[in-house]
C-alpha cells in the first residue's frame, strides 16, 4: 500500500471512532456544525490546495438549486457531471479530491432531483380535488422547505459522513439523522459496526497476501507478455479481480461503518429501508413520529435497522449467478442514485440500460478503460438474459446456476482488466495477448442460443439409463411436423430419433393436429404460452400459440388445471402471469431420445 492508501485508511478508521463523540453531542445545531467542520478537516487534509474544486462545485451548484429551481435537476446533472469531466480532463484532481469529487456529484443531482419530486408531490396535494384525508397525509412526506439555504446545503454536503468514499444518502436521510425523536441511542451502533466489521482483518489478509503475489503492475511489464502463454495471461486476470474486488468491501464496509457509528440511516426496522432510499413501509407513520405528532418508544439494537446506508451484501455478490442481480447487490447506494436519477428519468426503456453505463463510466472517469467495461456490460446482459429466459428452471437450477456463475467470473475478471489498466493502449495489447477470448466465448454464447444446438443437458434419468437430451433450434412451418404418431416420429426437421419402436406408459397419448392452432410456432427448448389464454380453471383449449421452450422442472402429479401422467420424469414450466401453473412434459420410459408431450384435463 502507498501513501494514498494509508491515508484512506487513516481517515476512515478515525472517523469511525469519532462517530462515538458526535452521537454524544445533545445539542443538534452543535452537533450538525462539528460534523461539518470535521468534513471540512477530511476535505483539507486530503485534498489539500485542490479543496478550491469541491468548494466550487457546491457553490455553483447551490445558485442553480436555489435561484432556477424549475430546470435545476437538469442544469445540475449537466453542470455536475460536465465540472468533473472538465477537472479530470485538466487533471486538477488527484485521488482523494476525485473522490470527494464523485460523492459531491451524486449529493448534489440527488439533491436536486428530490426538490424536483417534492415539487411534483406538492402539486399532487393542491390539486387533490376535495380528498382532504389523502392530502394531508401525503403532507408528511414533503421536504421541509423552511430549511433548505445555502447553509444547509453546504452542511449535507460536508458532513465527515460519506465526504470522502460514500455512501450516498439522501437530504431527507440527513435531516433524520440530527432528529432527536427518531434517533435518540448510540448503543445499538456500536453493535451494528461491529456485526458489519466482523469478517473486515480475513479481507484485509487475503488482499494483502494475494496482491502480493499479482499484482496488476506485473501486466504492464514487458516480461508478462514474452515469459506466459496465453491461457495464464487470462487466468491472471482472476486473482487481479478478487483484490480488487477485496479492496473495494474493505473501503465499503469501513465507510459503512463511519455512517453508522455517526447514527445516520438509523431507522426503525419496521419501515423497512433500503439502501439510499430510507423507509419503504409504514413512511406516514413514521413522518409523524418524526414532526412530533406521535411517540416513538425506546428500541433495543434488533429493532433498529441500518439498511439505508448498506452498500454491499459481499454474500449475495459472491455466490449470485447472474451479474444483473449482481449489479443490483453492488455498491447499493449508489445504484440507488443511478435508478434515480438516471434510469427512472429515462422514457425510453430501450436507452435505459446504455445511457446508465454511460453515466456511470462517465461518473468513474475519463479513461477508456471505464468506458470499454462498463458499456459492454448491456451486451453480456443480453447475452446472459438469453440463457436466464430459456434454459433455468428449478429442475435445473444448481447445474444453469454454476455455469452462469462461472460466466458471470469470467466475465467480470475480465473487464475488471480494463478498469484497472485504464489506457485504450493497455487495454488492446492485453486482449490481443490473449486473442479477445472472453468476446469470442461470448460471441459463441450468443450465436449457441440464437442458432445452434443450444442446450447440451440436462441429465434426464430413464430407469436405470441417463441420457442426455439435444434440441437443435429450428423454426418450423407447422405443428404437424412435430407429432408422435404412436410408433415412431414423423418428419421434425430436427433430427429427433428413437432407438426402438416405443409407446408411451401410463395411458399417455401424443399430441396431436387438432391439438393446435394451425398458427402454432416451434421455435426452441419446450412448450411455452407466447400469449394469454383460456387455459385455466379446468377449461381445456390448444387454441393459442406455442413455442419451444427450455425451462424444465419438475412438477407435481396435478398442475393448475391439469395433471401429468405418472412418469419419472421432467415437466414443462409456464408463467404464472399466462394464467396456468404449467403443464406436463411427457418422457417414455423406454429407451428413447425424444421428447412427447402429453396433457390430460382434469377430472
Amino acid at each position: 500500500m502507498d501513501f494514498n492508501d494509508i491515508l484512506y485508511l487513516l481517515v476512515l478508521i478515525s472517523s469511525i471512532c469519532f462517530g462515538n463523540y458526535v452521537t454524544g453531542i445533545t445539542d443538534v445545531d452543535k452537533r450538525q456544525r462539528i460534523c461539518t467542520l470535521a468534513g471540512f478537516a477530511i476535505v483539507f487534509l486530503t485534498a489539500r490546495t485542490e479543496c478550491v474544486y469541491p468548494l466550487g462545485l457546491v457553490l455553483v451548484n447551490s445558485l442553480i438549486i436555489l435561484k432556477l429551481r424549475r430546470f435545476s435537476h437538469l442544469l445540475t446533472f449537466t453542470f455536475s457531471l460536465a465540472y468533473l469531466s472538465i477537472t479530470r480532463y485538466y487533471q486538477c484532481l488527484s485521488g482523494h479530491t476525485n473522490l470527494i469529487q464523485m460523492m459531491l456529484t451524486l449529493k448534489l443531482i440527488g439533491l436536486s432531483f428530490e426538490l424536483k419530486d417534492n415539487a411534483k408531490l406538492l402539486a399532487k396535494i393542491n390539486s387533490s380535488n376535495g380528498d382532504w384525508d389523502r392530502a394531508e397525509n401525503l403532507k408528511y412526506l414533503l421536504l421541509p422547505q423552511s430549511e433548505l439555504g445555502l447553509v444547509n446545503i453546504v452542511h449535507y454536503c460536508f458532513c465527515y459522513v460519506g465526504v470522502l468514499t460514500g455512501p450516498y444518502y439522501k437530504y431527507q436521510t440527513y435531516l433524520d439523522m440530527f432528529n432527536p425523536r427518531i434517533n435518540k441511542s448510540s448503543n445499538p451502533n456500536r453493535w451494528a459496526v461491529l456485526k458489519r466489521l466482523i469478517f473486515l482483518p480475513f479481507y484485509i489478509a487475503v488482499f494483502l497476501l494475494i496482491s502480493h503475489f499479482y499484482s496488476i503492475d506485473y501486466v504492464r511489464d514487458a516480461s508478462f507478455y514474452s515469459f506466459h502463454p496465453p491461457l495464464y495471461r487470462w487466468a491472471f486476470s482472476l486473482p487481479v479481480f478478487f483484490t480488487f474486488k477485496m479492496r473495494l468491501y474493505i473501503g465499503l464496509l469501513l465507510s459503512e461503518a463511519v455512517a453508522i457509528m455517526a447514527g445516520l440511516g438509523a431507522y426503525p426496522a419496521f419501515t423497512e429501508p433500503k439502501p439510499g432510499h430510507g423507509p419503504t413501509t409504514n413512511v406516514i407513520a413514521f413522518r409523524k413520529i418524526a414532526v412530533g405528532e406521535t411517540e416513538l418508544e425506546p428500541l433495543s439494537g434488533s429493532e433498529v435497522n441500518f439498511n439505508t446506508v448498506y452498500s454491499v451484501d459481499i454474500r449475495a455478490v459472491e455466490t449470485e449467478p447472474c451479474l444483473r442481480h449482481t449489479i443490483k447487490l453492488w455498491n447499493t447506494t449508489v445504484q440507488y442514485w443511478i435508478y434515480e436519477c438516471v434510469y427512472k428519468r429515462v422514457n425510453r426503456q430501450k436507452l435505459r440500460i446504455p445511457l446508465v453505463f454511460f453515466v456511470s463510466a462517465l461518473w468513474h472517469g475519463l479513461h477508456s478503460g471505464y468506458y470499454l467495461s462498463l458499456c459492454y456490460m448491456p451486451v453480456y446482459l443480453y447475452i446472459e438474459d438469453l440463457y436466464v429466459n430459456k434454459m433455468t428452471s428449478s429442475s435445473t437450477n444448481g447445474m444453469w446456476s454454476f455455469l452462469l456463475l462461472v460466466g458471470k467470473t469470467l466475465t467480470l475478471s475480465s473487464l475488471c482488466m480494463c478498469f484497472v489498466l485504464l489506457q485504450f493502449s493497455a487495454v488492446v495489447h492485453y486482449f490481443s495477448s490473449i486473442y479477445f477470448a472472453p468476446f469470442v466465448v461470448h460471441l459463441f454464447m450468443w450465436a449457441g442460443i440464437t442458432y445452434g444446438a443450444t442446450l447440451t443437458g440436462p441429465l434426464v434419468r430413464f430407469g436405470n439409463r441417463y441420457s442426455v437430451l439435444h434440441l437443435m433450434n429450428a423454426k418450423l412451418g407447422n405443428v404437424v411436423d412435430f407429432i408422435f404418431a404412436g410408433i415412431g416420429w414423423t418428419k421434425s426437421g430436427i433430427g429427433w430419433t428413437k432407438s426402438e419402436p416405443n409407446r408411451l406408459d401410463n395411458g399417455s397419448r401424443g399430441l396431436i393436429a387438432k391439438d393446435f392452432a394451425s398458427s402454432s410456432h416451434l421455435g426452441s427448448r419446450g412448450l411455452t404460452l407466447t400469449d394469454r389464454s383460456t387455459l385455466q380453471s379446468g377449461a381445456l383449449s390448444y387454441q393459442t400459440k406455442f413455442t419451444l421452450l427450455n425451462r424444465y422442472e419438475r412438477i407435481p402429479e396435478e398442475t393448475g388445471g391439469y395433471e401429468s401422467n405418472k412418469i419419472d420424469c421432467l415437466g414443462t414450466a409456464f408463467p404464472r402471469n399466462n394464467n396456468i401453473d404449467c403443464l406436463g412434459t411427457a418422457f417414455p420410459r423406454n429407451n428413447i431420445q425424444g421428447v412427447y408431450y402429453d396433457f390430460k384435463k382434469r377430472s
